[in-house]
C-alpha cells in the first residue's frame, strides 16, 4: 500500500510540474505576442522616443511634463470634438 502511495505522489508531483511548465510557456507566448504588437505600434515608438529625453530629468520635472502632456492630449480631444460634433469622444 505504501508503495502505491509513493507512486501516486510521484505522479502527482510530475503532473504539477508539467502544469507549471505549461503555464510558464503560455505566459511566455503571451509576452511574445505583446512584444510583437509593440514592434508594429507607431504610438509605442513615438512614446519610446520621448522616453530618451525624460530619463535624465528629475522626478518633479517628469511629473510636470506628464501633466502638461495630459493637458495637451485633452485639448486635442476637445478640439477634435468641436471640429466633428458627431464624434463620441470620452472625457
Amino acid at each position: 500500500m505504501k508503495r502505491k502511495t509513493l507512486k501516486s505522489d510521484a505522479i502527482n508531483q510530475l503532473l504539477s510540474l508539467e502544469k507549471r511548465k505549461t503555464e510558464q510557456f503560455e505566459k511566455m507566448q503571451e509576452r511574445k505576442k505583446t512584444c510583437e504588437g509593440f514592434e508594429k505600434d507607431e504610438d509605442f515608438h513615438f512614446l519610446t522616443s520621448l522616453l530618451l529625453h525624460l530619463r535624465d530629468d528629475p522626478k518633479r520635472r517628469k511629473l510636470a511634463i506628464g501633466t502638461r502632456l495630459q493637458q495637451v492630449l485633452m485639448e486635442e480631444d476637445m478640439t477634435e470634438a468641436v471640429r466633428s460634433p458627431t464624434s463620441t469622444g470620452s472625457y
